[in-house]
């Protein structure tokens, strides 16, 4: 990053124009940033590809894919913010990375993945701290905060993360379920017991069911609108990130229903499988639906008044 805009990048802010790339960082700053990188990369070589082999082969994580790509088109949209950013490095940012250090290390010693991988997003706002100062890690601390979305929970803490939502869930499917005609259920801890004519039988309202990867994505979704949106009250944004909760209920709470209803009417070849993935990524559709429904009603709420032209209430 120059310590200042080039004069092409100064002409370009005053007509309003979004700034290129070129303009805000110069050629050695981009060398400078591979060689950051390359050293990251390698020092986190082996938990950048864990976290990679979690995302493709759990499909509670697979959104971790898409977090970087938005953490770097967050940074793409803001560029004319971040050329108008006095860089000047901060000596703090070498105690933040060391904290970095010593957390991948004590990773490595209890053998416990999550904060290593944690401790990579510390050392991303170290090096940001040193190289840019405050006001750059001001600009960018949102697509690095995001990132933590990426990381997959500790199993313990995934599941007990999991368990409330999991228990509404059923609770809630078991209601449904007892609406329907000849149809008796009755939820026995995690477990959906139902009886339809003459056919028996239970639904587990498993892991992979229980909201978490809704969860997780959701939260991510939400805190990007909220972050977006920045035009609108803080209040407003605050609520569209409170929304991530129930809207994550709901939507699970739909896909375990249809689930139980398709294993009760005698169609189980369509509750798993690639039809089951199909109606995970359904809810996806659905929650970010109610994501802009949700602003809609909030932005309803409140009427911007128009001023006189003169500045006076009317007559």
């Amino acid at each position: 990053m120059s310590q200042n805009v080039g004069l092409e990048g100064r002409l370009s802010l005053r007509r309003g124009r979004m700034p290129a790339w070129t303009e805000i960082v110069q050629l050695g700053g981009w060398v400078r940033l591979g060689v950051l990188a390359g050293l990251v990369v390698a020092a986190y070589y082996g938990e950048i590809r864990g976290l990679m082999e979690v995302w493709t082969e759990k499909p509670d994580w697979t959104h971790g894919w898409l977090i970087p790509v938005i953490s770097v088109y967050i940074l793409h949209i803001n560029r004319d913010r971040l050329a108008k950013v006095s860089i000047r490095p901060s000596v703090l940012g070498v105690p933040v990375m060391l904290l970095a250090a010593v957390a991948y290390v004590g990773g490595l010693n209890w053998n416990f993945g999550y904060v290593r991988a944690f401790s990579l997003v510390i050392l991303l706002a170290g090096m940001v701290l040193l190289t840019g100062g405050w006001r750059l890690l001001a600009a960018c601390w949102f697509p690095i905060f995001l990132l933590l979305f990426a990381i997959p929970l500790p199993s313990v803490g995934y599941f007990y993360a999991t368990l409330p939502l999991r228990r509404i869930v059923t609770l809630l499917s078991t209601g449904v379920l007892n609406l329907l005609p000849d149809v008796q259920a009755n939820a026995q801890g995690l477990v959906i017991a139902y009886v339809h004519g003459a056919a028996s039988g239970t639904l587990d309202v498993e892991e992979a069911c229980s909201g978490m990867r809704l969860m997780m994505a959701f939260c991510a979704m939400g805190a990007i609108m909220a972050y977006l949106m920045r035009e609108k009250p803080t209040w407003h944004r605050v609520v569209l990130l409170l929304l991530c909760v129930p809207i994550a209920i709901f939507c699970n709470f739909v896909r375990v229903t249809v689930t139980s209803l398709l294993h009760v009417y005698g169609y189980q070849s369509l509750a798993k499988g690639g039809a089951h993935a199909a109606l995970g990524l359904a809810m996806m559709i659905v929650a970010l639906s109610l994501f802009y429904v949700a602003n809609w009603a909030l932005t309803m709420l409140v009427v911007q008044e128009e001023e006189p032209i003169d500045g006076r209430a009317g007559a």
